[in-house]
């Protein structure tokens, strides 16, 4: 049977109406954790999304008539201009960039002078040749196993390691959370050790730091046979990964750290405690207790030896911090004032702020908040481990 003319301009109409609708999340806060895993692939794939209403336009300007053919449009319209927002503040950041992380961190990597943004790559997935990947058990606590994933290339000789922490909000998770990300690492000329940690409830801080010096513990003991500078590691946490990374990094005092990049971590646990759920759509003083087992009147010492604020000091190992300034799951100010505080003790940092992105930005590697986020990597592991 035949659609009717009208019929098909109200389908069209309709379906700009949708992509307009999904386009929102990119200017406007999630509600709550549904729609914040929405905002997380609409804002990191929008530029895939992007085609849809620009094609639709294409098609109404070339071949649209009657009366819905400005409203669906002006819709195409306004939802491609959406769709393109993140990839243009990425661009506009891309410009300056290079010469903020010389100025924090020195001279980077070879390929330093490329363009941060590489627009062929926002349509493929990266896919390092070249790199295994290996299981191993690295201790037991409370009677808990904890396993660690073991990235490395074919370089021979013994290679600096990142040690990767997971997020999770110290709940759920293990060393396989963003695995496609640990080989594109690998692949910089690094060894890559992905952990896992005791979550809680059973297990309550300072657990979670002592699984990761256990996990470093382990690395520098078996250095020879893994390829491993035991004198060189940089620490990698993501969202509560992020906080055990800086807390490790700065309360172990450990020389064969030479470096920490938090992705979006929490840096105060008074601070965000206190805050609760004033710019977080998830119960943070609920979770902070779940990790401390108290509240910081009495546990203040626990509090303060899980906050890099109270930690950083003239010996903290360089630092790399990104974080999205609309993040609804941890306020961008933990990682502002971080970066402010280690300012004030004189010591390498460099804070990353992608305005258009949230919690877990680098969902996508190859998205405008991934390439930049590699890019920012690539150039501090050049600076603190190869220089």
């Amino acid at each position: 049977m035949r659609v009717s003319s009208p019929k098909m301009h109200r389908i069209r109409l309709g379906i700009a109406c949708a992509l307009f609708v999904l386009g929102l999340p990119i200017v406007v806060p999630a509600a709550n954790s549904t729609l914040w895993l929405v905002t997380v692939f609409v804002t990191e794939w929008a530029h895939w999304l992007a085609v849809f209403p620009l094609a639709l336009l294409i098609w109404e300007l070339r071949r649209g008539r009657g009366r819905w053919r400005l409203p669906t449009s002006l819709l195409c319209l306004v939802a491609t201009c959406l769709y393109c927002l993140p990839l243009a503040e990425a661009i506009s950041i891309a410009h300056t960039l290079p010469s903020a992380l010389k100025q924090a961190f020195g001279a980077g990597p070879q390929n330093a002078g490329e363009f941060p943004i590489r627009i062929k790559k926002l349509w493929s997935w990266p896919r390092p040749a070249g790199v295994r990947v290996e299981g191993f058990h690295y201790t037991t606590a409370d009677g808990t196993s904890l396993a660690l994933d073991f990235y490395s290339s074919m370089n021979r000789g013994r290679l600096p390691c990142i040690v990767v922490i997971h997020g999770g909000a110290w709940v759920i998770g293990n060393e396989k959370e963003l695995t496609w990300w640990d080989p594109i690492l690998a692949g910089l000329g690094c060894r890559v050790a992905s952990i896992a940690y005791r979550l809680v409830p059973k297990s309550h801080w300072p657990a979670q730091k002592e699984d990761l010096e256990a996990a470093l513990a382990y690395l520098k003991a078996h250095a020879s046979e893994l390829g491993i500078d035991e004198t060189r590691f940089v620490l990698l946490g993501r969202s509560a990964g992020g906080q055990i990374a800086l807390a490790a990094a700065y309360g172990l005092h450990d020389p064969s750290i030479k470096g920490c990049i938090a992705e979006y971590p929490i840096t105060d646990m008074k601070f965000d405690y206190a805050l609760d759920q004033a710019h977080s759509i998830i119960p943070t003083r609920q979770v902070i207790t779940a990790l401390m087992g108290a509240g910081p009147e009495a546990a203040s010492q626990l509090y303060r030896d899980a906050s890099a604020m109270d930690l950083a000091g003239p010996d903290s190992p360089p630092t790399l911090l990104v974080h999205g300034t609309r993040d609804e799951l941890v306020w961008i100010e933990d990682s502002r004032r971080l970066r402010d505080r280690l300012v004030q003790v004189r010591r390498p940092v460099y804070l990353l702020e992608l305005p258009w992105a949230t919690h877990g930005f680098d969902a996508n590697p190859s998205g405008p908040a991934g390439q930049l986020d590699l890019y920012a990597i690539t150039w501090f592991l050049g600076s603190v481990l190869h220089r």
